[in-house]
């Protein structure tokens, strides 16, 4: 669903940028439109994979899964707490 615009979203802000388009962006450069009828077979197609997994998860009885939020590593985790920057204290 990310490409379906054909990657004209991510080209116009490239473009006005100037930035080129970096090697894991590659299916943005080459994304096809899609039309009308198939984006809504994707959709349908993403509704019924929602609908499985929501009724997994009541079958399991799954509130919430707990994760991180990025694969990225954090890069202060080196740094002590004091040495951290700080957000300004509100007034």
């Amino acid at each position: 669903m990310f490409v379906a615009d054909g990657g004209k979203s991510v080209e116009k802000l490239l473009g006005m940028t100037g930035e080129p388009y970096r090697p894991e962006m590659q299916q943005y450069k080459e994304a096809k439109e899609l039309g009308v009828y198939d984006m809504w077979k994707l959709h349908t197609e993403r509704s019924e994979l929602q609908r499985q997994y929501l009724e997994q998860w009541m079958y399991m009885n799954i509130d919430a899964v707990l994760g991180k939020l990025s694969l990225c590593e954090d890069p202060m985790s080196d740094t002590d707490v004091e040495q951290r920057p700080r957000l300004p204290t509100p007034a």
